[in-house]
C-alpha cells in the first residue's frame, strides 16, 4: 500500500468548511477554517462551504506536494465589500465618503450610519434610464418614543444612477433608536438600532425586488456593524467580512465557532459584532450539545466577550441577553428595549420564563412581542403604534393552547392550535394578521384563571406557552391579572 501524504489545507475564510472527498465519492475527512489531512496518493476533491456558498476543486495528492490555500469565497453581502457579489465600486465610494460627512446632528457622542442601495448587475456600463427606485423610500429614524429623528427619503444624499445608492449619517447621543420602513404593502416595519458612547452603528441595506411591489429596503437581510467614532469604511477589512460569514452562517444553522474566530471574538479588542455574533454561535454550541446529551461548559468563553462588550459599549440590550446565558446576569437591568439580534430576542424568551421582570409588561419590548416580523437574523417586527395595527392578537391563542396544555393532550391538540402556529412561530416577511384573523375564535373560548395559574406554577409548562406563542410570561400574568377584575 502506498505510503500516506500529509498536507495542510487553510481556507481564507475561518468560517467555509472544507470536505476532502475521495475518486469515489466518499467523505475523507472535513474541518473548519483549516485542517491537516492524510491520505494515499491520488487524485481528490476539496469542497468549501461557507454560509450557503460552495466551491469545489480537484487536486492531485502526491509526495512532496504543498500545503493548499482556498480562495475566499464569493457570497452576498449588503456591504459593498471586495471579493464579494454584489459590489460595485461607487457604492464603495459612497460609503466612504458619508462617513467623513454629518447631514445632521441632534445629538453627541456617537453616530448612525445609513448605506442602502441597489444592485442588479454586475455590469457598470449597462443602461438603465426608467424605474430607477429611490433606496431611501420610506426609510425613517426614530427613537422609542416614536419621535423622529430623520426621514430618509428627505435627508439621504443620493446618487440615482443605473445602481442608485443613498447614505445618510447623523449624530446622535448615546441611547436606543428604531430604524423604521413603511414598507409598500402597507406594514410599518421596525428594528433596533443602538448607539453607543464613542461608537459608530453602521447600518447596510440592499433592495428587495419583490414580484407585486415596488422596491423597498430588506431590513431582513441587512448588515449591521459597529466601528470606533470617525472610521472610515474599509471595503477590504477582514473584520466586516468576518462578521458577515458568521452572519450569514448564524443563519444557515452554525453551531461551531472555528478557532481562530473564537479566539478573536474573546479578544478585548474585538469588532463588537463578531463577539456578539460569536458569542451566539458558543451559546448554541453548548445547546446543541446539551440536546444530545453532551456535556459542553463554555460559559466560560461568553463571560469573557460579555465583560469585554461591557467595557466597550456600556449597557446594550444584546450584550445583558448573553450575560443571562452565561451566568452573569446585571439584576439591575430591565429589558424595556427589543434587543438588535434575533438570537438575543429568543434568549430573553427563553430566559423571562423564570425571570418574569426582565421584560416588565407594559414595555414596547412586551408589546412587540407578537408582533416579531420576519425571518432573518435581527429583531424586526410590525410597529404596534401604527394606526392599522390591531391590539394584542394572542389572547384567544393564549386560551386554547392553556385549555390544551391543562388537558394533558398538547399532542392531540384541536385544530385551533395551527393558529398558533401559523401566527406565533417564525414569520417570513408577510403584513401582519388583519384583526379580523387576530380575533378568530376569541368569542368562543374561555379562560378558568384559576387552572391557568395553576398550571403555569409548573416551569415546563410556563416554557411550553412562552416557546409556542412568543410572548414573555410577565404578559400572559399581566393579561390573567385582568381576567380577575
Amino acid at each position: 500500500m502506498s505510503d500516506k501524504v500529509a498536507f495542510n489545507v487553510t481556507a481564507k475564510d475561518p468560517t467555509s468548511e472544507i470536505f476532502l472527498i475521495d475518486g469515489d465519492f466518499h467523505l475523507v475527512d472535513r474541518g473548519i477554517g483549516s485542517k491537516k489531512f492524510e491520505v494515499p496518493p491520488g487524485i481528490y476533491k476539496i469542497k468549501q462551504r461557507a454560509a450557503n456558498i460552495t466551491s469545489e476543486k480537484l487536486y492531485v495528492v502526491r509526495a512532496g506536494m504543498k500545503d493548499i490555500e482556498l480562495e475566499h469565497v464569493l457570497f452576498a453581502s449588503p456591504m459593498p465589500l471586495n471579493d464579494t457579489v454584489k459590489t460595485h465600486e461607487y457604492h464603495q465610494a459612497a460609503a466612504r465618503d458619508a462617513c467623513g460627512r454629518v447631514d445632521d446632528a441632534p445629538g453627541a457622542g456617537s453616530a448612525i450610519l445609513v448605506v442602502v442601495r441597489d444592485w442588479t448587475s454586475s455590469d457598470h456600463t449597462k443602461v438603465r434610464t426608467e424605474n430607477i427606485p429611490d433606496p431611501s423610500q420610506g426609510l425613517r429614524l426614530r427613537d422609542f418614543a416614536g419621535n423622529e429623528i430623520a426621514d430618509l427619503e428627505k435627508r439621504a444624499q443620493k446618487n440615482l444612477g443605473p445602481e442608485p445608492c443613498a447614505t445618510y449619517r447623523v449624530l446622535v447621543n448615546p441611547g436606543n433608536y428604531r430604524l423604521t420602513l413603511d414598507r409598500p404593502d402597507g406594514t410599518r416595519v421596525e428594528q433596533t438600532i443602538i448607539a453607543s458612547n464613542g461608537w459608530e452603528t453602521q447600518v447596510f441595506l440592499l433592495l428587495e425586488h419583490a414580484k407585486g411591489h415596488a422596491p423597498c429596503a430588506d431590513l431582513v437581510h441587512g448588515a449591521i456593524t459597529m466601528v470606533p467614532h470617525d472610521s472610515i469604511f474599509n471595503p477590504s477589512s477582514e473584520d466586516l467580512r468576518a462578521e458577515e460569514l458568521v452572519r450569514l452562517s448564524l443563519a444557515e444553522g452554525l453551531t461551531v465557532l472555528p478557532e481562530a474566530l473564537r479566539n478573536r471574538a474573546m479578544n478585548p479588542n474585538a469588532s463588537p459584532m463578531l463577539a456578539l455574533l460569536g458569542a451566539h454561535v458558543i451559546i448554541r454550541e453548548a445547546r446543541n450539545a446539551k440536546e444530545k446529551n453532551a456535556a459542553i461548559d463554555n460559559t466560560g468563553e461568553v463571560k469573557t466577550i460579555v465583560q469585554n462588550l461591557r467595557a466597550m459599549l456600556g449597557d446594550h440590550p444584546d450584550v445583558e441577553a448573553i450575560a443571562i446565558r452565561a451566568g452573569a446576569r446585571n439584576d439591575k437591568y430591565v429589558f424595556t428595549t427589543p434587543p438588535m439580534l434575533r438570537e438575543s430576542w429568543a434568549s430573553l424568551l427563553r430566559a423571562s420564563v423564570e425571570i418574569p421582570e426582565l421584560i416588565p409588561a407594559q414595555s414596547f419590548c412586551a408589546r412587540i412581542a407578537d408582533r416579531i416580523w420576519g425571518d432573518g437574523p435581527w429583531t424586526l417586527w410590525a410597529d404596534p403604534d401604527q394606526a392599522a395595527a390591531p391590539g394584542p392578537v394572542w389572547h384567544s391563542s393564549a386560551t386554547m393552547l392553556l385549555q390544551n396544555l391543562s388537558a394533558a393532550r398538547p399532542a392531540e391538540a384541536p385544530k385551533e392550535s395551527n393558529f398558533v402556529k401559523q401566527f406565533f412561530t417564525k414569520r417570513s416577511r408577510r403584513a401582519f394578521p388583519s384583526g379580523r384573523e387576530a380575533t378568530r375564535g376569541a368569542a368562543t373560548t374561555k379562560v378558568d384563571v384559576q387552572q391557568a395559574r395553576d398550571l403555569l406554577r409548573d416551569p415546563n409548562k410556563r416554557k411550553e406557552v412562552v416557546r409556542r406563542l412568543g410572548i414573555p410570561i410577565s404578559s400572559v400574568n399581566e393579561w390573567l391579572n385582568k381576567l380577575e377584575e
